[in-house]
């Protein structure tokens, strides 16, 4: 078996230059010891959940975490966040009330923390949690009753005024990023919820608000009541302008991001199992074993005009979306669908990964000995203190979460891969893994081009060696993944994984199934509270941990005297 050194060389052979990294995402730019601002906008709540969790903790070594969540992604409260609840405030009360919040506190919880201070201290605090949060108390009244459910719209303008209360926004133009997905709130039920989620292009690390939701039993049954006050806010702010205090800007809705079932409903077309499910070609399915597979590489692309004239009749269902009234968006261009969530880590890779242990591919049959190898092989691979959640074993893989998949392929597939695959599917994997690994980072933005070569070639042999029933939806959006990157930027720019965590925390604030919607509503006004963009000086970088035996290079990345935080890249592979 190579050594990951003689991996790296290989590839690079392959690059002619020595900087190119094949371990996931590079760096922006070389190595330059000297302070860089954190780009850290958000006061006191707006970090309460972090995509990967922060990695500013003060203990010498850092334990991943092996909770079971029902999150696709590992969810972590971000402990910098935590340790500094009470430093923009003068009281208590304000205090509290920011950990109530950030710690999804229970009402029960609050009143019992307000009997005790009440009692042996003379600190004027309210009896009640609801006046401690300064609950609504007109949500009620906002939530309206509408086919199959409830819907309450808060708008975008008014969350984003919320937010920049305090610091306006640096920026004229104001770009936003929108998903749309359905949630179940309880295993024993039916009820679920819908939100619309809103995140700030400019501002990763601004916390994601919720401008609306619908919740119900089923799904909402009418596209028109659902998504008509977004559009018709929208058309609003096109013509009159985004009016954020006193001053007048430009607002641009550059994605609505979903699933493919999401997706299909919002835009009213054939779902991603189709014969017309594609919505970037026009590839028509073929139905083999039983399912539709799509075969088909470099077919027509659609376009939005394409799709408001229904050129492919197939591709529409019956009724229209109200999408389509939206100013200055693209029906096809600004939906994207090379999520990398749903399309890569849970998809593609998923799918390669259970069907070469499952043994449900004619290249080869794992024996259980091999399988309990590969089961050692993936629990002993130490980590960065970056990653928090440990690889699991072969017994677990179907309990495994979209980052565990990601882990998984950016630093143990390739070493793995060449220990059970043939010379040639193995060098085809290899395409898989080296474009995924190019399109995570604006660093690798030279080899974009080379990177969508790539997974056109993966496509084009997957039926080859795989077995062409094996061609799903998810292996054929592969080779629009380029079109998305080119004008989004690396996967994570527009994935679902920031808005994953927060359905997470949506559902963790429903405490009862007694008006689900109004508590949905509620706990979403008392997070706007306390998320609000900082006037405070970011924190700078590079500085050393607390205890001064590790240094923190960015809020994302410390090294430290241990075996897993030691080892970093150079650009000359050193």
């Amino acid at each position: 078996m190579e050594d990951s050194s003689q991996l790296a060389n290989r590839t690079d052979a392959a690059f002619g230059e020595n900087s190119f990294n094949i371990f996931g995402g590079g760096s922006e730019g070389d190595l330059d010891v000297e302070e860089i601002d954190d780009s850290s906008t958000v006061e006191q709540g707006g970090g309460i959940i972090d995509l990967e969790g922060s990695v500013e903790v003060d203990n010498d070594d850092v334990h991943e975490s092996d909770n079971s969540v029902d999150s696709e992604v590992d969810e972590r409260v971000d402990e910098s966040t935590a340790a500094h609840i009470c430093k923009n405030h003068s009281n208590i009360g304000d205090c509290l009330r920011d950990w109530a919040i950030v710690h999804n506190q229970p009402r029960s919880s609050v009143n019992e923390i307000l009997d005790i201070f009440r009692k042996w201290t003379a600190l004027p605090l309210p009896k009640d949690s609801r006046t401690l949060l300064k609950t609504s108390t007109t949500i009620g009244q906002e939530i309206r009753t509408v086919p199959g459910g409830e819907f309450w719209y808060k708008g975008i303008e008014n969350k984003l005024n919320s937010y920049f209360q305090s610091k306006a926004p640096s920026t004229h133009i104001i770009s936003i990023q929108l998903s749309i997905d359905g949630l179940p709130l309880h295993r024993g039920g039916p009820m679920q919820v819908w939100p619309i989620l809103m995140k700030v292009e400019q501002m990763p690390d601004a916390p994601i608000m919720m401008i609306g939701m619908f919740c119900g039993p089923p799904k909402p049954e009418s596209l028109e009541v659902f998504l008509r006050p977004l559009v018709e806010e929208g058309k609003q702010i096109h013509e009159r302008g985004l009016h954020i205090g006193e001053e007048v800007r430009q607002l641009k809705i550059r994605a609505i991001i979903a699933d493919s079932p999401a997706r299909a409903f919002i835009k009213a077309t054939t779902y991603f199992n189709g014969y017309h499910g594609c919505m970037r070609c026009t590839c028509v399915g073929v139905y083999v074993a039983n399912k539709i597979i799509f075969d088909t590489v470099g077919a027509p692309l659609r376009t939005d005009t394409g799709f408001r004239a229904r050129e492919c009749p197939g591709h529409h269902q019956a009724w229209r979306t109200p999408l389509e009234e939206l100013p200055d968006f693209d029906l096809v261009e600004n939906v994207p669908t090379s999520d990398r969530l749903h399309t890569c880590d849970l998809g593609v890779t998923r799918q390669h990964l259970l069907n070469l242990i499952e043994n449900k591919f004619r290249i080869i049959r794992l024996s259980f000995a091999a399988k309990q190898w590969i089961t050692k092989f993936l629990t002993k691979v130490q980590l960065p203190s970056e990653i928090h959640r440990k690889l699991r074993g072969l017994n677990a893989i179907r309990f495994w979460k979209g980052t565990e998949f990601r882990t998984y392929l950016h630093y143990v597939s390739p070493v793995l891969m060449e220990e059970i695959l043939s010379g040639e599917a193995y060098c085809h994997f290899l395409l898989y893994f080296c474009a995924l690994t190019i399109f995570s980072s604006s660093f690798h933005r030279r080899h974009w081009e080379i990177a969508a070569g790539f997974l056109n070639s993966f496509v084009k042999k997957f039926g080859e060696i795989y077995g062409r029933e094996h061609l799903s939806s998810n292996v054929h959006n592969l080779q629009h993944i380029a079109q998305d990157v080119y004008q989004y930027g690396p996967l994570d720019e527009f994935s679902t994984y920031c808005f994953e965590n927060h359905l997470q925390l949506i559902k963790r604030s429903v405490r009862s199934g007694f008006r689900c919607g109004v508590q949905v509503a509620a706990r979403a006004e008392e997070r706007s509270a306390i998320e609000v963009a900082s006037t405070s000086s970011n924190r700078r970088y590079p500085r050393f941990t607390t205890n001064g035996k590790g240094i923190f290079l960015s809020s994302d990345f410390v090294l430290r005297p241990l075996p897993r935080d030691e080892w970093f890249l150079t650009k000359g592979n050193g």
